[in-house]
């Protein structure tokens, strides 16, 4: 609960200040990017060592370390990163493209190392989109960036067994390919682990009659002692499934509802990759509001109303204007 309170006090507070963020916002994004670095040399070092520190977190079923920062876990670093990046992918007219792109490849980086599957979709699609919007003059550069992420999405939805099986030699070659090729793997690992989860958290609300008023608050781990595997806590790994669980039907429908009109507050065509890239890490994981979403939501939906940003996308429409009005000739009088 201390947590929800921080992220609307702080939403609150983001937005009241939102003629500030303009201003505020490159040195902002180079904070994020010394964190970064850090976290990164952390991740060398634990890799290089083989010894756990507090920037990783070792991984059950590789021989490699899970990039995880100052944040309690790896999917809530990866989070945090990716609606950073989404939130910077917005304003990024109001920052320099060097700026950009370096903290672009920072925060790709540190998802990648997370080994956060769901992240790395939602970067992904922010990186496709990056690329049109920046290289639209540099076609060729675009193409191969484009064919990538598209390279990215096909083997995870091939879902083959190559990953896991595979032995190259290079622990972090197989753990890539281990987890993009079992991104929706759904009857083994982490995949299978939340299957059951959430069939259990089902039958729960049905068997329990509880579908109007849930189990309360973090209800998932009151009722159950222990999870549904041996390695697996008592904890709904999704937000969408807790929402109902913890407080049934109408709790649930009043936070879709207040996701709608979040969204419909903001520039829907810059901002919509972000409440995607929210949707998506909210099915992996509870605990999201960790990583600060509605502070980044106050600065999305604050970019609706920055002359600077929005007069961007309407520049070459205006330009175009004033040459058409330079170049015709006035009728004499």
């Amino acid at each position: 609960m201390t947590w929800v309170a921080a992220n609307i006090i702080l939403c609150v507070l983001v937005y009241s200040l939102r003629d500030m963020i303009q201003s505020s916002l490159a040195p902002l994004v180079w904070v994020l990017i010394i964190l970064m670095v850090i976290n990164l040399v952390g991740w060398a070092v634990a890799q290089s060592s083989g010894q756990l520190n507090n920037f990783v977190e070792a991984d059950y079923a590789t021989s490699v370390f899970r990039a995880k920062g100052l944040f309690l876990e790896p999917n809530l670093y990866a989070a945090f990163a990716t609606l950073a990046m989404a939130a910077v992918y917005v304003w990024s007219r109001a920052i320099p493209q060097g700026l950009y792109w370096l903290f672009a490849t920072l925060a790709g980086v540190s998802v990648f190392l997370t080994f956060t599957r769901v992240a790395w979709v939602a970067f992904a699609l922010l990186l496709g989109a990056s690329l049109v919007k920046f290289l639209h003059r540099r076609p060729v550069a675009q193409t191969f960036g484009i064919l990538f992420v598209i390279a990215v999405l096909i083997l995870a939805v091939l879902n083959t067994d190559a990953g896991p099986t595979s032995r190259s030699g290079d622990p972090l070659f197989d753990a890539t390919l281990g987890r993009i090729t079992g991104l929706l793997n759904t009857e083994q690992g982490t995949g299978y682990t939340r299957v059951l989860t959430i069939d259990s958290a089902l039958s729960d609300l049905t068997t329990m009659n509880s579908w109007w008023t849930g189990f309360g608050f973090n209800g998932y781990s009151q009722v159950h002692d222990a999870g549904v595997t041996s390695y697996a806590r008592a904890y709904l790994p999704t937000l969408w499934i807790a929402i109902f669980y913890d407080g049934g039907i109408l709790a649930g429908a009043c936070f879709i509802l207040a996701m709608l009109i979040w969204w419909f507050s903001s520039r829907r065509a810059g901002s919509t990759l972000f409440f995607l890239s929210f949707a998506v890490l909210a099915g992996a994981t509870n605990n999201i509001w960790f990583a600060f979403p509605w502070v980044f939501g106050a600065i999305i939906i604050a970019a609706s109303g920055n002359p600077h940003v929005r007069s961007t996308s309407i520049t070459a429409v205006t330009s175009a204007n004033q040459l058409r009005g330079e170049l015709t000739p006035t009728k004499p009088s």
